[in-house]
C-alpha cells in the first residue's frame, strides 16, 4: 500500500480500479490506469460528499428501484462488476434525479461494492468558520472584495474551500 500512496493512488481507488474488470479476465496493470482509477474513484467521490446531504422530495422515485435493479442484475451475473460500476456512472449522468437523491443512491450501491465514499461530512464547521462565511457573504454584497477574498484566504486557512454557486456559497473541507 505504500507504493500506491507514494504515486498517490488510495487504497479505494486500487479496489475500484480492480472492480473495472471481471474477476475472470486479466486486467494490465499500468500506472496510467491506476491514475485514471483515482481521478474517476475521486469524482464519483466527491460528487457523493458534496451532494449527500441536498434536499430532495419526500416520494420515492422509479428511477431508484430501476438502477438498483440493473445494478443488482450486473452482480447477479457472474458478479459483473464492471457493469455494476457503470450503474453507477448511469446514476451520476441521469438528470431526472435530484443531486442528493443521486449521490444517496451511489453511495448506497457503492457501499454494497465496499467503496467508502465518506457519504457524510466529517465535521460540520464550527460557529466561527461559519461567521467567517457569513462576513465574506456581507463584504460581497457590498463589493468589497478585498474584504471578500481576505476572508476566503483565513478560510482557506482553517482547512475549508468555497465553491460559489447560484444557490449561494458552498464549504467544503479541502482535502
Amino acid at each position: 500500500m505504500d507504493d500506491l500512496a507514494a504515486i498517490g493512488v488510495g487504497s479505494t481507488a486500487f479496489r475500484y480500479y480492480l472492480m473495472t474488470a471481471h474477476y475472470r479476465s486479466a486486467l494490465d496493470l499500468s500506472l496510467e490506469a491506476l491514475r485514471a482509477a483515482q481521478i474517476g474513484f475521486e469524482r464519483l467521490s466527491q460528487f457523493v460528499t458534496r451532494h449527500v446531504e441536498a434536499q430532495t422530495s419526500s416520494s420515492a422515485t422509479e428511477g431508484h428501484a430501476t438502477w438498483r435493479a440493473q445494478f443488482f442484475a450486473a452482480l447477479y451475473d457472474d458478479l459483473d462488476a464492471p457493469r455494476a460500476i457503470a450503474v453507477l456512472w448511469c446514476v451520476l449522468a441521469d438528470a431526472s434525479l435530484a443531486l442528493g437523491e443521486r449521490a444517496r443512491l451511489i453511495a448506497e450501491l457503492g457501499g454494497v461494492l465496499g467503496l467508502a465514499w465518506n457519504a457524510t461530512r466529517a465535521a460540520q464547521p464550527s460557529p466561527d468558520v461559519l461567521h467567517l462565511l457569513a462576513q465574506r457573504e456581507s463584504a460581497r454584497a457590498a463589493r468589497d472584495f478585498r474584504a471578500a477574498d481576505a476572508l476566503r484566504a483565513e478560510l482557506s486557512k482553517r482547512g475549508f474551500t468555497i465553491e460559489d454557486s447560484p444557490d449561494g456559497p458552498q464549504l467544503h473541507r479541502a482535502r
